[in-house]
Formats: structure tokens, sequence, C-alpha cells
């Protein structure tokens, strides 16, 4: 406040949302615990998403590389039609939120193999990767999927960094748009996941 815009001293809605959040953090939080000899590589982690049909179609799409064990992961999934408009009455930034909710979902998908260990997250929007990167959104749907991502940090701790790659490199580019055929040819193996906006 002392920097801000607002000179007055009441708590706002947005403020006591953030007050809450820090709470459900510190009681779900774990000691995090850093390995020195964890010699296994990072989880490498690509997502996207996708908006087509006139705006009524959304897909989206993660891929899992771990080289510690070899796996080769990917989910393609579809949002449901009233989750999808509930995000475009929210923002006007449609797309955003979706990358932001293949992220979410990626992240909860691939939990037990986050845990405690060095992360890359590959996104192909400017827009969600500062979303992630601030952890927040003026769009309630996607600020909440931020909070969700960070209380699964609080509890299941990760180390991510947040990256980008082009769009014609994004690995997950097909899964987004439901072409499963192709990453099966490449020998990843689907994972199905649950999509909640």
């Amino acid at each position: 406040r002392a920097s801000g815009k607002q000179s007055d001293t009441l708590l706002t809605a947005g403020m006591a949302a953030e007050l809450d959040l820090m709470l459900k953090y510190l009681a779900r939080a774990v000691p995090r615990t850093i390995v020195a000899a964890d010699t296994r590589p990072p989880l490498i982690i690509l997502t996207d998403a996708s908006l087509e049909g006139e705006d009524n179609v959304s897909g989206l799409g993660a891929v899992c590389i771990d080289r510690a064990d070899g796996a080769k992961l990917f989910f393609a999934e579809l949002l449901a039609l009233d989750q999808l408009r509930k995000l475009q009455r929210e923002t006007s930034k449609v797309i955003n939120g979706l990358e932001v909710l293949a992220v979410k979902a990626a992240i909860f998908a691939w939990k037990d193999r986050l845990l405690h260990r060095r992360c890359f997250v590959f996104v192909d929007n400017d827009a969600a990767r500062s979303c992630l990167i601030k952890s927040s959104s003026s769009a309630l749907s996607i600020r909440l999927a931020m909070h969700d991502i960070i209380l699964l940090q609080a509890s299941h701790p990760f180390y991510v960094w947040w990256s980008r790659v082009p769009s014609s490199s994004n690995l997950s580019d097909r899964p987004s748009r439901m072409e499963i055929l192709p990453m099966l040819n490449l020998g990843y193996a689907r994972v199905r996941v649950q999509v909640v906006v």
C-alpha cells in the first residue's frame, strides 16, 4: 500500500483473498528438501492449448519427458463447453487462460514425478508465461488455477523454471489439437487427466 495506488486502510476483497491463500499455503507447506546428490536430470514438460471451431472447441495438451527413467508421456483433453464459456465470460484473452489450465493439468498429472525435482515447464504463450512467473492474473479462473499450483507446491515441493518455446517447436501442439496417433507413433504413452476451470 505504501507504494501502491490505494491509500485507504480498508482491507479489500483482493487483499483478503491473497491473505487466505497465504494461510492455506502455510498450513500445507512441508519443509523443502534439497538433495545435493540428486543426479536426476530435470523433468521436461511442454504444454499447449488450442481454440478452434469458431471459439467453441478447446483442447489442452502436454508432454512429459523424464530422462531419469525414460518415460515419455502425454495427455490430450477437450475442455467442456460450459467451462470454456465460463473462461470466455471472464477474460478476452481466453487462449492465455487455456494455456495456464494446460500447465495446471500437467503439474497435477505428474506431481509424483515432480516431487523434490528440478523441472522446466515450456509454454508458447508469453502472457501465460508471465502469469506463471508472477503467480497471478486479473481473470478469476486463471488466478484460481495459479493458486492451485501454488498450494500443490506447498505440499508437494518442486523447483520449476517457466520457459518459453516457439510454437513451431512445441511438441505438445499436436496433443492440444487432439492429434493422438502421431504421439503414439513417436513412442509416447497417453495418460488421461481431468481439467476443471
